[in-house]
């Protein structure tokens, strides 16, 4: 449908849409407006985004397309039923003549028919959508809610609880004691979550969630498991790398396992990180710096002679582990040591560190009073007061400050972002990616494919605020 009213003179003035990205800290709703968008926006990133609603214009000819409810508008007078009739017949003949083709909306991700696929679907990772949930709240629609046990009531803080889900979880598939194979969400705080996959629709499934009602406002009440798949608030990635779930819709970002050679290029890698043997190595009263086994040593050593500026800003309210000043450009380092290998979810952890900070590569004025304060201490660590310096190069934090603003008062500053991680090595990651291309089955397959859609959205989040990005690893 999206297609019927594209030619190569449609200006594309309208896009709602909604991300696709399993990232617990990426935009997952936003709007944009032009007047011709396919000239202002770049498609690089748009495969994760689902299309929900659009206005294009053809030579003043205004249609708008609801493409969840298949609704199409025709702006102007709807003079009587026989211009009606005439409309209607011309959009039959479109739809019965339609041929497939590229366009501009091509660049996003591509539905597909759920029922001719769903039987060699294997979910393997759940993201719970809290979007529509916190909108109820806003808009004072619920009332309370209250869990159920043995004919039992009691009120429980719903947000408390649903941030035990805000993560990423993992779904082992499983067999029952009948013998039936099931898809277990495997969370410490439910042991009765699942993932239906049935025959037009995915569904989840929990007694025990069942048990915690919402009431709303006009007196209606519905079990927050009910919630979740009324309104299809859940993202689901499967075996297949390519395909995820949303809105009660399948797609498929065929860019993705594609587009590895690119997605290898932010990753760079480091050898002295085979020496690295904790994140912050062990700190004393009379330590004056990081000890040169530690990620953080590392990155001092590696990024900070060249910087005017170099703050460790790390514990608090971070925007970084540390930020660095340079002649024309600024950046964020996110670094995390882990004993683990292709870990997903330590994975995970670093991503959102980064995307949620991004905003605070152009930190508005009111911020600064705060990190002063801050950066004019010296680095504590575990009740451990050293004699390290937040201000790790530089004359002081008020200089600093000064050189940040400066900084971000340039037309053409460049702003990168790196995460620094001890637990993937690049070489293994270009083979187990070669290896999920041939569609091969091996260990580590669920979470390099985690891996993959955590580094891609990292990308799109980054060039969303003009910002590089860049993995230092292992070799």
């Amino acid at each position: 449908m999206s297609s019927l009213f594209i030619d190569d003179t449609t200006a594309f003035e309208k896009f709602s849409m909604s991300n696709m990205n399993i990232s617990d800290n990426v935009i997952r709703q936003k709007s944009m407006e032009a007047v011709d968008l396919k000239e202002n926006v770049s498609t690089l990133g748009l495969q994760s985004y689902i299309l929900s609603n659009l206005r294009l214009n053809n030579d003043e000819n205004k249609i708008s397309l609801s493409l969840n409810s298949s609704r199409i508008n025709r702006f102007g007078k709807k003079n009587n039923l026989d211009f009606f009739i005439s409309w209607a017949d011309v959009i039959v003949d479109k739809i019965e003549n339609f041929t497939d083709s590229e366009t501009f909306l091509s660049s996003f991700a591509t539905p597909l028919d759920f029922e001719s696929e769903s039987a060699t679907l294997k979910p393997i990772a759940v993201l719970l959508l809290l979007t529509r949930l916190n909108s109820d709240y806003e808009a004072n629609r619920i009332e309370s809610t209250k869990l159920i046990i043995d004919d039992m009531e009691r009120d429980v803080d719903l947000v408390s609880v649903l941030n035990n889900f805000s993560r990423l979880m993992e779904i082992r598939e499983l067999v029952s004691d009948r013998g039936n194979s099931y898809f277990k969400v495997v969370t410490p705080v439910i042991d009765d979550l699942s993932v239906s996959v049935n025959t037009k629709s995915i569904s989840l499934r929990s007694q025990k969630l069942r048990n915690l009602i919402i009431k709303f406002s006009d007196e209606t009440e519905i079990s927050i498991i009910d919630y979740f798949n009324r309104y299809s608030s859940f993202i689901i990635n499967f075996d297949r790398v390519e395909l995820v779930y949303s809105h009660r819709k399948l797609f498929k970002d065929s860019r993705l396992l594609g587009n590895t050679e690119a997605f290898l290029r932010v990753f760079k890698p480091y050898p002295e990180l085979d020496n690295v043997e904790s994140e912050k190595g062990d700190v004393e009263t009379d330590s004056t710096g990081f000890s040169d086994d530690s990620v953080f040593g590392f990155v001092e050593s590696t990024f900070l002679d060249d910087s005017q500026f170099f703050i460790c800003d790390d514990l608090g309210k971070e925007w970084a582990d540390h930020i660095g000043l340079y002649d024309d450009h600024i950046s964020f380092f996110h670094s995390k040591y882990k004993n683990s290998r292709f870990s997903a979810s330590d994975f995970q952890d670093i991503v959102g560190q980064a995307q949620k900070n991004l905003g605070n590569l152009s930190p508005s004025d009111n911020q600064w009073e705060a990190k002063r304060t801050f950066w004019n201490r010296n680095f504590s660590l575990n009740n451990t007061a050293t004699q390290i310096q937040r201000v790790r190069k530089g004359e002081s934090a008020d200089a600093a400050i000064e050189y940040f603003q400066k900084l971000k008062s340039f037309p053409n500053l460049t702003k990168k972002v790196f995460l620094v991680i001890n637990f993937i090595s690049k070489a293994d990651l270009t083979d187990r990616l070669e290896r999920l291309k041939r569609d091969e089955q091996f260990r580590e397959r669920n979470e390099v494919i985690q891996i993959l859609w955590f580094v891609s959205s990292l990308i799109s989040s980054c060039n969303e605020v003009s910002a590089e990005t860049y993995i230092i690893c292992k070799e």
